[in-house]
């Protein structure tokens, strides 16, 4: 029997946004802190988390899902912090399109049969739209990342061009589908 995968659906940004995020990684990394790498997956913001056993039974969903919906603009304006997780994070602001597009894609996916994965920080009513800086970092590299974000701050603006699909513990990318609106 083949085991269940967790795959998360992501927001894609901009070659812009995206570019600007990737900047504050390496500036975190060459302070040595623990900031996702070159290697890693495309910077995102996750909207949902499904344990599937074969991720490419999303395709079809997420053809018709992105097909005629526009890009959606995205204010990466604060920083936050999930202390007991190591967590550092670009804050997205919370705007009507970004919830309505992660409430749509809940219930379209659960309308074609799929369960969501029992995440409270993936819920509607409790999902913090975010993009990480830090990952796993220690007290004090939080304090760190706090700081070197804040030494020269400017906000990120930019848009989610599509929604993607990453498979965990790999974090590798599987498939990108591009709003078409």
């Amino acid at each position: 029997m083949k085991q269940l995968q967790t795959v998360y659906f992501t927001l894609k940004m901009d070659d812009g946004l995206e570019t600007a995020v990737r900047n504050r990684w390496e500036q975190l990394r060459d302070a040595g802190l623990p900031a996702p790498g070159a290697d890693s997956m495309r910077p995102h913001i996750t909207l949902a988390g499904y344990e599937q056993v074969d991720p490419n039974r999303f395709i079809p969903f997420l053809e018709r899902f992105t097909r005629r919906r526009p890009a959606i603009p995205l204010m990466l304006h604060h920083l936050g912090i999930f202390p007991r997780k190591g967590v550092l994070f670009l804050a997205a602001r919370v705007t009507r399109r970004l919830i309505r597009l992660q409430r749509e894609l809940l219930d379209g996916l659960q309308a074609t049969g799929f369960a969501p994965q029992e995440n409270p920080h993936l819920r509607p009513d409790q999902w913090v739209p975010h993009c990480s800086l830090l990952i796993e970092a220690a007290p004090r590299q939080l304090q760190r990342g706090v700081a070197l974000s804040t030494a020269e701050w400017q906000p990120l603006t930019g848009f989610a061009v599509g929604i993607g699909l990453v498979l965990f513990p790999e974090k590798a990318d599987l498939f990108y589908f591009p709003f078409s609106g």
